[in-house]
């Protein structure tokens, strides 16, 4: 069954062209006035450098790993920079997350993140060409059905078994609180000092995201036999993204349900009947996702003692809740790590964030004297800013590669980076698996993703989290 795939034309890139030159035009004159324009400036640059590879890579296709890293650095850092540029005294820019150091701190992320982004498309450029594996594909790559199709309904059914196994233990353990507040779970462990540590509950926590599991091998089947919305498979459907997701809401978790809009987005782009671009369908997933932010960060404030003004929903806190954050690839997270390194706050860790991470999979419950393994954590102290203490900050990849080797670090792990997501591009545009559509998600999308916009250790970590159940159960469906 063939997979219909769009492309970013000359018309789409024209308006990108267009949007990013206005906002260089308007950035480049105005910053002789006003410093503040130096984030138009940026917004500017970041958003021209995709605009060229579009312009030198035509008609390139939407379900590239590219323009999911666009995806990441347009919300990132170029919707961020815009949105301080709008609101620059806003104490959410000036104190969270410019952490009262000025603009300047943004100006030299900015330019850092630039520099890597352009660093790997060289590497993507280079990958795409290399490991050419066979003449593309116009539709993208075929797929074929679950040959042991039997077998689905009983392994959907053990799934959600094992997820149920997790709930109970989580029950167990929190009791009704895990159902009334929604934050983060963790149980506290003592060393052999007494010394409290937190741990996060990693195998219950794995067999209650099982559900999750399930959810992604039936939505591939569901669009890969044609099912129809308006149906009881339609409903089993819905169904099963409430299994999946609602213990992430419990567990305050906004990625995976982000991700799950975003797989059920692209099935539905592949294997729609109508030739034009639903517009509508994909601009409604994107206010979901809003949303969902917005919505998990108020349930988030609510398990905290803080007052009824924070946990309003207004114009002013939704825009800062969206783009006010830390999440993603910025300038403004990279501009702190740089300034920490300059300032001797962080010495250079020379590849130990890269080593640390195959510590993780150990639970803190066996090992108690576990060392961090998270470069999240470590960096964590350099986020205390006016407003106080900070949660786990993901670096992003120019950032860690910058914190590992300095711009030695930045330059080579870029350009490692855009080489793998374009290799992987070309090895899954070649697949004729009933499940490449799901291991390419994981690979190119989610993968690729959470490596750009937050750490190489965490991404690798999650994706093992995720990808192994389900490998093992595509393996017993093949």
């Amino acid at each position: 069954m063939k997979i219909k795939t769009f492309y970013i034309n000359n018309q789409i890139n024209f308006i990108f062209s267009l949007i990013a030159g206005i906002l260089l035009f308007i950035g480049f004159i105005g910053v002789f006035f006003d410093p503040s324009y130096s984030y138009l400036l940026l917004a500017g640059a970041t958003w021209g450098l995709f605009c060229i590879y579009y312009s030198l890579n035509k008609n390139t296709s939407l379900l590239e790993p590219i323009n999911f890293i666009f995806l990441d650095v347009f919300g990132g850092s170029v919707c961020r920079l815009v949105y301080m540029f709008f609101f620059p005294d806003r104490p959410n820019v000036t104190e969270f997350l410019l952490l009262g150091r000025g603009i300047q701190i943004a100006i030299n992320g900015g330019i850092i993140n630039i520099l890597g982004l352009a660093i790997m498309m060289v590497g993507y450029v280079v990958g795409k060409r290399v490991t050419k594996l066979s003449k593309w594909k116009k539709g993208f790559f075929t797929i074929s059905f679950f040959k042991k199709e039997k077998r689905l309904v009983p392994v959907l059914l053990a799934l959600l078994v094992l997820s149920s196994i997790g709930l109970f233990i989580f029950y167990k353990i929190f009791g009704v609180q895990f159902f009334t507040s929604f934050t983060k779970k963790y149980e506290l462990v003592s060393d052999d000092q007494g010394q409290l540590s937190r741990t996060s509950l990693g195998i219950p926590r794995d067999l209650l995201l099982q559900g999750k599991t399930a959810f992604l091998i039936y939505i591939t089947w569901f669009y890969a036999r044609g099912k129809k919305m308006m149906s009881w498979h339609g409903i089993l459907l819905i169904f099963f993204f409430i299994v999946g997701n609602a213990p992430n809401l419990f567990l305050s978790s906004r990625l995976p349900i982000i991700w799950d809009i975003f797989y059920w987005m692209m099935l539905s782009l592949m294997f729609q009947e109508k030739k034009k671009f639903p517009w509508f369908k994909v601009t409604s997933s994107f206010v979901i996702v809003a949303l969902v932010i917005v919505i998990i960060g108020a349930l988030r404030q609510s398990g905290r003692n803080v007052s009824e003004e924070d946990l309003s929903i207004t114009g002013d806190s939704f825009i800062d809740k969206v783009f006010g954050n830390r999440n993603l690839l910025s300038a403004d997270k990279t501009g702190v790590l740089y300034d920490a390194v300059e300032r001797n706050k962080f010495q250079l860790e020379y590849g130990l964030s890269f080593i640390d991470f195959f510590l993780a999979p150990i639970p803190r419950s066996i090992w108690v004297n576990k060392p961090i393994t998270a470069i999240e954590t470590r960096i964590q102290p350099l986020f205390t800013g006016p407003l106080g203490a900070s949660g786990s900050v993901p670096p992003g990849l120019p950032a860690e590669g910058y914190l590992q080797f300095g711009f030695i670090g930045v330059i080579g792990l870029m350009f490692c980076y855009g080489y793998f997501m374009a290799y992987m591009f070309n090895v899954f545009s070649n697949s004729v698996q009933s499940y490449s559509v799901l291991l390419y998600f994981f690979f190119c999308y989610q993968f690729g993703f959470n490596m750009i916009g937050f750490s190489v250790g965490s991404a690798a970590v999650q994706f093992l989290i995720d990808f192994l159940p389900l490998y093992f159960v595509l393996k017993f469906l093949k």
